[in-house]
């Protein structure tokens, strides 16, 4: 198992309740490919304070197990649920209903729609199945539109 540090480009932030705001997260493949069990993480993605949710996430990414037969899987959790917000996912075109060469999800998890108050700052990809051919170049990109309730 290897983890890998994410870059968290925007940091989603909390205001006046109903505001919105995004929180964009990149990794880059950088020449390696992801394998059974490793993790990638994204610290302090979102606000360490007040009471706000995930309305919406968006996972967009090139095929990242280019094998014919695609057998590698992840998740995105918070850190402490695993899958928070994506249930089990293929990485490979043959196992979802994306474009050619390209990944694309919505969030799915228990945690999407669900206010959050206990301070879960980070965003966790885990491989979670044997990657058959993993890709090394890249980059995933990950979208999570808060909003601030009372």
């Amino acid at each position: 198992m290897t983890a890998f540090t994410g870059t968290v480009v925007t940091q989603g932030r909390n205001g006046d309740a109903g505001q919105q705001f995004e929180s964009i997260l990149i990794y880059d493949l950088n020449s390696v490919a992801l394998a059974n069990t490793d993790t990638i993480t994204w610290t302090n993605a979102f606000p360490a304070t007040g009471d706000w949710m995930v309305v919406d996430m968006e996972f967009i990414a090139p095929e990242l197990d280019t094998n014919a037969t695609p057998t590698g899987t992840f998740i995105i959790g918070d850190g402490t649920d695993t899958d928070a917000y994506l249930v089990t996912k293929g990485m490979g075109v043959a196992l979802s209903n994306s474009l050619p060469g390209q990944l694309s999800y919505f969030g799915d998890g228990a945690s999407i729609n669900t206010i959050i108050r206990n301070n879960l700052t980070n965003v966790v990809l885990t491989v979670n199945a044997a990657v058959a051919t993993g890709a090394t170049t890249g980059v995933i990109q990950l979208k999570f539109t808060l909003q601030t309730v009372i």
